[in-house]
């Protein structure tokens, strides 16, 4: 007796998949993987630090990647994995936005022929929406993290904590895109993402945001 086998007498077909996503989440988190949303903003401070300290060894050579002979393999467009939401400049169709699922965010200035990595200064890895003021081209607003149900818990908080990529809750852009703020600073002990972004209709100073949670 086997559970292939009370797979099949039940009429399903079970992948594996959950069992290998715990695995790379306990992996990950071992030997406590606990509050991972808040051990991943320590991390993100702590890498802070030991770049700072690397550049001020390095003189010029801020970047350690200089002492080896690496390349990227691929097309820049494809770097930051899936695209999750695309933002089009209202007042601009030649400005772009993308959010990607764990490349963070870039951008194109000749509608989408070329695109350049847009730093935040931040933990921000997926962000799964973005969007611009209604009137206002200078701001933008982006929600992060990404956040997979399991197929049957399409209902209700719970979400599978193992799979996409931590959120930092809220950021915001007032001059462009060039700099981003935290404007919802968001810690959980469960894997927090902000799915979707909306301006009112009615009134640009209300915004709406679809959360995990």
């Amino acid at each position: 007796y086997s559970e292939e086998y009370e797979e099949k007498e039940n009429g399903k077909h079970q992948t594996g998949a959950e069992k290998q996503l715990a695995s790379w989440l306990w992996s990950r988190g071992y030997p406590d993987a606990t509050n991972m949303t808040r051990k991943y903003r320590n991390a993100w401070e702590e890498y802070k630090e030991i770049k700072k300290n690397t550049t001020q060894l390095l003189g010029n050579q801020s970047r350690m990647e200089s002492f080896g002979a690496w390349s990227s393999l691929g097309s820049v467009a494809n770097i930051g994995g899936r695209i999750l939401t695309i933002a089009i400049d209202p007042n601009n169709a030649n400005n772009l936005f993308i959010g990607s699922a764990s490349g963070g965010i870039w951008k194109s200035i000749n509608a989408g022929s070329s695109w350049s990595y847009v730093p935040t200064n931040l933990p921000v890895l997926g962000v799964s929406s973005i969007v611009y003021h209604p009137t206002n081209s200078n701001i933008l607003i982006a929600g992060t993290g990404e956040v997979y149900r399991t197929n049957n818990s399409n209902i209700g908080y719970n979400v599978w904590k193992a799979r996409g990529t931590y959120g930092v809750g809220i950021v915001r852009s007032t001059d462009g895109g060039a700099t981003w703020a935290q404007v919802m600073i968001k810690y959980t002990s469960d894997l927090f993402a902000v799915q979707e972004i909306m301006y009112d209709p009615n009134d640009a100073n209300t915004v709406y945001a679809c959360a995990t949670d």
